[in-house]
């Protein structure tokens, strides 16, 4: 296939995908001849596409690349410095589309490029003409794509007036006594069923409330591998005897960890589902005694409950590090 081929299939990979939600319309033309942009996605507060519910127009490019592998969830391309001082002021949803060798299939990739993550980029490009970005799978469910296009979208109208301006660290702002409170934003579609993985599948930034200002500024700050923690009161059990009255719940894009005690966590990877059981002791004695005898007895029921529901442990699959101890004097 020409460059003109595989620049045709992939817009329209992209637009077929983008139309599909009821919340997004592409505007993507044939041989677009802008000099930064492919076209835009529009978007809307609701299913119905009228004027009065338009939200904004999200600028975009589209570029096309010729790749048979399209098992990765995240892939590398070089963007270009001069494109993105180019999308600085207004941002840009960037999309790499693969394209296989004969053109049948085609995968879609993403990056949200909003003026404050192009300054953090351009800042470390250095004297380099292109710069290798990361982009994420774009996904097939509907709803998470309408929660990328408007959460890109408000984060760029947030950010446009700052794309030269100074930005500022918490400490500086702290230090100025000008600083009131911090916030972060999250747009999109359906994100109160799930607040938790919502938050920590897409991009978000903090924004500081700076007095005498009405507009939130931007922090000099680029978030990732964000989490969640929360401890849940909840009983623990083995055998009806409880060992736990609460536990600590860590979520990530990747896992989410469950700890028990002071000392034993189980890891267990969202996409896979596969586990990973881990203990680190205490300093205190007597958390060692406790938390060992929970382990002990797990492993030896073959599944503690929480509050009636009951979380099996394969024992084929039982193994530990060595586990060490060094007392520090505390009881």
């Amino acid at each position: 296939m020409n460059t003109k081929a595989i620049e045709t299939i992939s817009v329209n990979a992209v637009r077929d995908s983008i139309v599909l939600s009821d919340y997004l319309d592409q505007c993507i033309p044939d041989n677009d001849k802008e000099p930064f942009w492919d076209g835009s996605i529009h978007i809307y507060n609701n299913k119905n596409h009228c004027k009065k519910n338009f939200r904004g127009r999200l600028p975009v490019q589209v570029k096309g690349t010729r790749n048979n592998n399209h098992s990765k969830k995240e892939v590398s391309f070089s963007v270009s410095v001069v494109d993105l001082k180019g999308y600085l002021d207004d941002g840009v949803l960037y999309f790499v589309v693969y394209v296989s060798n004969d053109g049948r299939k085609s995968k879609i990739y993403y990056l949200e490029l909003t003026p404050i993550r192009i300054r953090f980029i351009l800042n470390s490009a250095n004297s380099k003409k292109k710069v290798s970005l990361k982009f994420k799978e774009f996904p097939a469910d509907n709803d998470r794509k309408a929660t990328i296009a408007m959460n890109c979208y408000d984060n760029c109208k947030r950010q446009s007036s700052f794309s030269n301006a100074k930005l500022y660290t918490i400490e500086e702002l702290q230090s100025q006594g000008v600083l009131e409170s911090l916030s972060m934003h999250l747009s999109g579609v359906k994100i109160n069923t799930d607040p938790q993985t919502a938050f920590i599948s897409n991009d978000v930034y903090l924004y500081a409330k700076v007095k005498g200002s009405t507009i939130p500024q931007p922090i000099e700050i680029l978030p990732k591998d964000l989490y969640t923690s929360e401890t849940v009161d909840c009983s623990v059990t083995i055998g009806g005897k409880e060992y736990y009255s609460q536990i600590k719940i860590i979520k990530s894009l990747k896992d989410t960890t469950y700890i028990l005690g002071e000392s034993f966590k189980i890891t267990q990877n969202n996409e896979t589902k596969k586990v990973n059981y881990s203990y680190s002791s205490s300093d205190y004695l007597q958390v060692v005694a406790k938390d060992l005898e929970f382990m002990l007895a797990y492993i030896d029921a073959g599944c503690f409950e929480i509050q009636g529901k009951k979380f099996p442990f394969n024992k084929k699959l039982l193994h530990f590090p060595t586990l060490t101890w060094k007392h520090k004097g505390k009881i």
